[in-house]
């Protein structure tokens, strides 16, 4: 939205002064940059006259689209735009704005071969998912004076999570061209430090899920500015379904998938079934997505959605990002190692930077399907002080918003409500990163309502949250619990693990000569 409103600014800037403005807005995603022209440009062309008749606005895709839609104007693939480059279309457009994705961004530089053309504004949406070499392409076609504000989310989904090999994270591509910028601008303070800016305003989530993530991710305030009315027959924009719950945790087997599948569809049904909400507008099955770890799980859901529920996205979590939908329904259950570690955490949903990610694509609401104890156990044995699930748990228990299914007799479910109240640590919450002190909630440079155009940051940074001790420094302590209970730390040997910043790297050790490499943490914050 901002970056969006940051290019009509400048192309409206631009035509007054009677400059001529080309503007490149790359994002990671397709769906991201669909959103450009669905949500904001079009818009913008119904509301304005200026803008429809004197600036160009063209998507740029690799593939093909779809020939019967409205947006089809925008629209053009590689092949297309590099004949029209020939006839010399667009060279000498007054204003020009381009949106495409960060790959497809490199091919214009073969396209466009002007020695003297360049972009006036570059603007890089999603920079701290990508790994640098992508995010450093679209600045091959930046000019000396060329404008760029770049824009991220560090506490999701990148390069830390999905680049993998020690040589490559020792050679910094763990490391987006965002997080690298930040550091540096902070190392040379002063004026440099100015350029960095801090958003603490959201307009996707409605206010309960923003205040969740912003508390347990970023430990500062972020305020939503969108009305979105949760669901009316949910109590609170958090929900948890238990399914196929057992206190002795294990690696699920084939029949506990299909129960789960079962149970998201009935959660499906209870919540949409001829019962869409009147505020949230006209029905759209597909403003709906299940988002589940497993490329198995996503094919049996998809089996058996019928009716209208055959619209319901259904995706991997490795598939979810620049998308957003109007409720969002995880189904955890996923495959275990013997000793209950997720056996792909990179995609596992106890994996907090996807864990973030996921819960972030719900506008107004989240209903996880799975086993409490299971992903509590998960969470404990992947090593992340930043436990999510039960963070989850707390607040949906707090709200009565913990379900069972039907043939549970009242016996059985109130035993297991205080089992999980156990589990979660509900008599003492002294851990909890919503027990925060208000003094550090604020961080003093943030910023409260996006800048004007003439003072546009060149890098926003979405978020910043402090960081915790090592995984080293923990690991040679015995963790206490609120009990008294002692739980062993497993030594960090050849295996993938969570470091308590959330980054699953893949290394045979870590120690505290390599936690002293660079600046120190403290030196950092």
């Amino acid at each position: 939205r901002i970056l969006a409103r940051a290019a009509y600014e400048f192309a409206m800037d631009g035509l007054r002064r009677h400059n001529t403005t080309r503007i490149l807005i790359c994002a990671h995603h397709p769906a991201s940059t669909q959103t450009y022209i669905t949500d904001y440009f079009d818009e913008i062309s119904v509301l304005d006259n200026k803008w429809r008749r004197e600036v160009k606005v063209v998507r740029i895709t690799r593939g093909i689209f779809r020939r019967d839609s409205h947006y089809n104007s925008y629209f053009r693939n590689l092949s297309q735009f590099r004949r029209e480059i020939s006839e010399e279309k667009y060279l000498h457009e007054k204003c020009l704005v381009i949106v495409t994705t960060y790959m497809t961004s490199l091919q214009l530089l073969s396209i466009i071969k002007c020695d003297d053309w360049s972009f006036t504004h570059i603007l890089l949406d999603e920079a701290a998912q990508v790994r640098e070499p992508e995010a450093i392409a679209p600045l091959c076609l930046a000019g000396k004076e060329s404008k760029i504000v770049i824009v991220g989310d560090s506490k999701q989904v990148g390069p830390a999570l999905v680049v993998l090999g020690q040589q490559a994270h020792e050679n910094g591509l763990a490391v987006s061209l965002l997080e690298r910028l930040q550091k540096k601008y902070k190392g040379y303070g002063g004026d440099a430090e100015q350029y960095l800016k801090i958003l603490t305003d959201g307009y996707r989530c409605n206010e309960d899920i923003t205040n969740f993530l912003s508390t347990l991710f970023y430990n500062r305030k972020v305020k939503s500015r969108v009305q979105v009315p949760t669901h009316p027959r949910a109590k609170f924009p958090f929900v948890f379904y238990c399914c196929d719950v057992d206190r002795t945790v294990r690696a699920p087997q084939e029949p506990a998938f299909d129960v789960e599948a079962d149970a998201v569809l009935q959660q499906l049904k209870h919540y949409f079934h001829h019962r869409w909400p009147r505020d949230w507008g006209e029905q759209n099955m597909n403003d709906l997505s299940v988002i589940t770890p497993m490329r198995n799980q996503v094919n049996l859901i998809r089996k058996k959605l019928d009716g209208q529920l055959k619209k319901v996205n259904v995706l991997p979590t490795y598939m979810i990002q620049g998308h957003e939908f109007r409720s969002v329904f995880l189904s955890t259950c996923e495959p275990l190692e013997q000793d209950g570690r997720s056996q792909d955490p990179l995609k596992s949903l106890c994996n907090p930077q996807v864990f973030n990610t996921a819960i972030s694509r719900a506008k107004s609401l989240v209903v996880a399907i799975g086993n409490p104890f299971m992903l509590l156990k998960i969470e404990e044995v992947m090593g992340s002080r930043r436990r999510c699930w039960r963070e989850y748990l707390r607040l949906c228990l707090k709200h009565n918003a913990v379900y069972f299914p039907d043939n549970y007799k009242i016996r059985d479910r109130i035993k297991l409500m205080a089992q999980i109240e156990a589990a979660v640590g509900m008599e003492s919450q002294e851990n909890s990163p919503f027990l925060i002190d208000k003094e550090h909630d604020l961080e003093p440079s943030v910023q409260r309502t996006p800048p004007s155009p003439s003072v546009l940051p060149k890098v926003v940074k979405d978020s910043v949250a402090l960081l915790p001790k090592s995984y080293a420094d923990v690991a040679k302590t015995n963790l206490k619990t609120d009990k008294g209970k002692k739980y062993e730390v497993a030594p960090v040997n050849k295996q993938l693990t969570v470091k308590d910043d959330d980054e699953i790297n893949v290394s045979s050790s870590e120690s505290d000569s390599e936690s002293e490499k660079g600046e120190s943490r403290d030196q950092y914050l």
